[in-house]
């Protein structure tokens, strides 16, 4: 038996998709796209118990053909415009002794070998208050509001007076590739709080799947890792040093 926390691992894999029908189905190179996610927490040296959240019987059997569990997601949490945090809160609602809930999603499929365990670490060892994946992204970004007016495009930095890069702060963009959080904070309903531990991931493996162009995407970076992907090979030596830190809020 480990020695630390409890951990447990929940899979949203929701089958009701409006613009990919059953997307956490469809193949991505020999297998389903929810088959990564159940791979990278089997991986794990930190979790204990793996579960999918989802409103699908053949997603569930499917899941449990792989040795994890897997509970029907309530209909009230099912639809398009639900909080993924609310379907994992009810997953972890039937787990006792629970420590630190790790959420990943499935339609994000691909995280190095070693990416979960380096960001559970991190926040067991910082003590923070949960965790979470970032990718870089360049510093000049435009943000594109949408209201009753028209669109306007508001830019991160002053364009009458371009910036040098090496003048701006380094940028980051989420990626739902992994969350971490407290059991505490899940039951509350809230994600995470300060201080928060982040992991900054290769672009590579950050594909989020949500249409019919990210799943080629996704389809075409794989044949790029996939020689790499099932190996236990450390995740620092796919990326940057001092890539995984705590920062208070």
């Amino acid at each position: 038996m480990k020695d630390g926390p409890k951990v447990l691992a929940v899979i949203c894999a929701r089958g009701g998709s409006k613009r990919l029908p059953n997307k956490n189905m469809l193949p991505i190179g020999a297998a389903p796209m929810v088959y990564y996610s159940i791979l990278a927490a089997k991986q794990s040296e930190h979790i204990d118990e793996v579960v999918v959240s989802t409103d699908s019987q053949e997603i569930g059997e499917y899941c449990k053909g792989l040795g994890a569990g897997w509970i029907r997601r309530s209909p009230d949490i099912s639809g398009d415009n639900a909080d993924i945090k609310d379907a994992v809160r009810e997953a972890a609602d039937l787990f006792v002794g629970v420590d630190l809930v790790v959420t990943l999603q499935a339609a994000v499929p691909f995280r190095p070998a070693g990416m979960i365990d380096a960001l559970i670490d991190e926040v067991i060892s910082s003590g923070s208050n949960g965790g979470l994946s970032l990718v870089r992204a360049a510093p000049w970004t435009w943000n594109r509001y949408s209201s009753g007016t028209g669109d306007r495009m508001v830019a991160s930095f002053d364009f009458e007076n371009y910036p040098r890069s090496q003048d701006l702060p380094e940028t980051f963009q989420e990626v739902n590739a992994v969350q971490v959080a407290p059991i505490d904070f899940v039951r509350q309903g809230r994600r995470w709080g300060s201080p928060l531990s982040v992991v900054v991931m290769p672009e590579i493996f950050a594909v989020d799947i949500d249409t019919e162009e990210d799943l080629q995407e996704a389809r075409e970076r794989w044949s790029m890792i996939k020689n790499f992907y099932f190996g236990r090979r450390d995740f620092v030596t796919f990326t940057e040093k001092n890539l995984v830190k705590t920062f208070k809020g």
